[in-house]
């Protein structure tokens, strides 16, 4: 028995307006784009057509009744999902001429032809005094372009947003989207590898590259994404990755909100399997398949969390933010000669090529002074990564550094973390590099398997520096009379070491290590 069409079940169940009409239009035309979209898979393409036929709509219904309407958010830079609210700006003219009657009947009349308008009604002065207090609407209103309505009207707003509030104190815009990032991230899970990831707001996703692009056209005045490849902000290749980032995390939200037919942002075991093959992802067995794209899925978390990092680094450099540590102590002297300090982070002192023992010692020193690293430092090792990692799993000194930072009572899971993510732990330990990003498909796993090893680790800490006595008394105690803590941390790290490589994992993982 063939599988039902989702997009067709959807439509099913939706009241069929007069042929001819401006809702026929639009339904027709979004079917159209999301039954086109499940053929070719171009997420511009989908974008455009929906764009296109909400503005028709728009158009009709706002003209009908003489209003001013402005697109913003996601619908005003024409990145309209299927099921995402259409944001509309209904801008009132300052001698307050239009009738509120006409506004609420426009609304109600969208309202019932169920299209998810969330809208706001203001003048322009109003909105300019609000969106200088408030940082979501001045970042809504950074796309804002107009549907229909008076023209010289709009083009008065966009001159009073350029002069009175875009480029206006902006370590407060800063500060108010980074904060806003670390909420959302606590909410929805402060992990770019959680398995079952929310593609929009969670670590990693969509959210958090349109942040940069807010950050980078509120402080810098880029008008669009392209600017961003400047000599003081990012390279060419580093804006390909946001690219690429940034069309795959919207390819696949699309995908996922067509197949339930609503606005889903969790990326779900099933939708995984659904889409790994609707995007033509290789591999023998359904499951397969979605291994293989959620490996390109987290790798391309970690590309953006590099981006952040590079990104916040400059604005600190700039002083459009506030350095992470600006009162910390001065180490200077309890660094070796090829660490120094930049900006409350720790990098490479100039002139330093890594090399194995440098490289593993700056991550010792961040580890010993619970210090970040400094982006800069993050891009000269990613350049030179390849080379190092054949020399670091023999390098006698490095892995000397990398048991302690292992065996440290600070906390050693957030040095290991910080070299998964650069992927230092894979090269130092070329097995880990197998586990990296590796799916768990199973109920009682939360995280790809490297990073439910990091997290094992450093629950084994909490264990046994005593944070968890209360909940586990007795591990606590045992914990204490370990007298070999390398085997014990040693173990725990490589527990799952060769998860991916067919059944009996366990015997294969004690023989590598």
């Amino acid at each position: 028995m063939a599988t039902p069409d989702p997009v067709q079940a959807q439509a099913s169940h939706r009241p069929h307006p007069k042929a001819g009409s401006p809702l026929h239009a639009y339904g027709a035309a979004r079917q159209q784009a999301m039954d086109a979209f499940l053929v070719h898979g171009r997420i511009a393409r989908l974008w455009r057509a929906l764009t296109l036929a909400t503005d028709a709509l728009l158009r009709d219904v706002g003209e009908a009744q003489g209003l001013t309407l402005v697109a913003v958010g996601g619908y005003g830079r024409r990145e309209l999902f299927p099921f995402s609210d259409v944001d509309v700006l209904v801008l009132l003219p300052e001698d307050g001429a239009v009738d509120a009657e006409r506004v609420v009947a426009t609304l109600q009349q969208l309202w019932d032809m169920s299209v998810p308008v969330s809208h706001a009604v203001r003048s322009i002065a109003a909105t300019v005094e609000d969106a200088t207090s408030d940082h979501v609407l001045a970042a809504s209103l950074m796309d804002a372009r107009l549907v229909t309505g008076d023209r010289n009207q709009y083009r008065a707003l966009k001159k009073r947003l350029k002069r009175d509030v875009f480029g206006h104190g902006p370590r407060v815009f800063v500060e108010a989207k980074l904060s806003e990032r670390d909420v959302r991230h606590a909410k929805w899970g402060d992990s770019r590898f959680m398995l079952e990831p929310q593609v929009k707001d969670g670590k990693g996703g969509l959210r958090d590259l349109q942040t940069l692009s807010w950050l980078s056209r509120y402080c810098y005045g880029t008008q669009q994404r392209d600017d961003l490849v400047r000599d003081d902000l990012l390279r060419q290749d580093e804006w390909d990755h946001y690219r690429e980032a940034y069309a795959f995390f919207a390819t696949v939200r699309a995908y996922m909100h067509i197949l339930r037919g609503r606005a889903e942002e969790r990326l779900s075991f099933d939708l995984q399997t659904e889409i790994a093959t609707r995007m033509k992802f290789p591999g023998a067995t359904a499951q397969a398949r979605a291994e293989a794209f959620m490996l390109r899925y987290f790798d391309f978390t970690r590309q953006v969390g590099n981006l952040t990092r590079i990104f916040c680094a400059i604005l600190e450099e700039e002083n459009l933010r506030v350095p992470l540590a600006p009162f910390a102590a001065d180490i200077t002297g309890l660094l070796p000669p090829t660490v120094a300090v930049a900006n409350g982070r720790l990098g490479f002192a100039p002139g330093i090529t890594p090399t194995p023992e440098h490289v593993m010692g700056l991550f010792l020193h961040a580890e010993r002074h619970g210090m970040d690293i400094d982006p800069r430092a993050q891009l000269a090792l990613a350049r030179v990564l390849p080379t190092l990692a054949e020399q670091l799993p023999h390098h006698r000194e490095a892995n000397a550094m990398f048991v302690e930072i292992l065996l440290s009572r600070r906390h050693p899971d957030l040095a290991l973390r910080r070299m998964n993510e650069m992927g230092v732990l894979a090269a130092i330990i070329p097995e880990f590099a197998g586990i990296t990003g590796q799916m768990q498909y199973d109920g009682y796993h939360t995280y790809t398997v490297d990073e439910h090893t990091l997290v094992a680790v450093g629950n084994l800490f909490a264990v046994e520096s005593g944070a968890w006595a209360r909940e586990m008394p007795l591990a606590t105690r045992l914990a204490r009379d370990v007298g070999d803590r390398a085997a014990l941390y040693l173990g725990m790290l490589c527990h799952d070491i060769a998860k991916g490589t067919g059944s009996g994992h366990a015997a294969k993982g004690e023989s590598l290590v």
